[in-house]
């Protein structure tokens, strides 16, 4: 899975970003100096510097994973529940007509055999709305999961929040990588590519919510575009 297109995508591109600070700190000061602590076995050292940027990229991609869904899933989708291919099927939302909603609901029944809430009932229990909506939702992402667009669309929303995820990792230890080169290193160019790295990626959470509720609209849209066009 992490070598398919959504993999290297959405998982290992973020990864290599997120792992920019750390590289950083590794050429500039820990591989000159574990040159000197191994120099006498031979190729130890080379092969440090090779294995050690894999292992770090294939551990960022696991745990950004898990710290984006914690933070969007969980803190700013309440599981799925605000998530925009929720609300957009909400009566109170206004970026489809009623009659599109009717549609879908009605194409939702006849392939699932789900019955989402109809209007009247949202509005005597909106939260059960959501709840059904998510589950029928999964279904429809399983159905459309074949499309081209969609996956591009789902790479580009998975780029963005895996690379949120591992930036509230990234960025503090990159203010802490900064002080340790310019107080401790006195190395200019690691100290200022760190404090570079801070501010980015600093700059990616403090516009997070807006960047992957755009992205979460964007995909949205394609499925459900998607999905209303499917046959069968």
């Amino acid at each position: 899975m992490i070598f398919s297109k959504y993999g290297i995508n959405a998982r290992i591109a973020p990864a290599i970003l997120c792992a920019v600070p750390f590289l950083v700190l590794y050429y500039w000061y820990l591989s000159p100096y574990l040159s000197g602590m191994f120099s006498f076995f031979g190729d130890l050292k080379i092969i440090s510097d090779i294995s050690f940027p894999v292992l770090l990229i294939f551990l960022l991609a696991q745990i950004n994973r898990h710290v984006s869904k914690v933070l969007f899933q969980k803190f700013y989708f309440k599981e799925e529940l605000y998530m925009p291919t929720t609300n957009f099927l909400l009566y109170s939302d206004n970026h489809y007509t009623k009659q599109y909603k009717d549609d879908f609901r009605d194409k939702v029944f006849t392939d699932f055999n789900i019955k989402l809430p109809k209007e009247p009932e949202e509005m005597k229990n909106e939260l059960f709305a959501r709840q059904r909506i998510v589950e029928a939702m999964s279904l429809v992402r399983k159905k459309c999961e074949k499309s081209k667009i969609l996956l591009q669309h789902n790479i580009e929303y998975g780029f963005f929040r895996n690379l949120i995820g591992g930036s509230v990792i990234a960025a503090p230890l990159s203010l802490i990588f900064t002080i340790y080169c310019y107080v401790f290193i006195h190395n200019t160019t690691a100290t200022i590519s760190l404090g570079l790295c801070f501010i980015l990626f600093s700059l990616l959470i403090l516009f997070s919510k807006n960047l992957i509720t755009e992205y979460g609209k964007a995909y949205a849209k394609i499925l459900f575009q998607e999905y209303i066009l499917l046959k069968i």
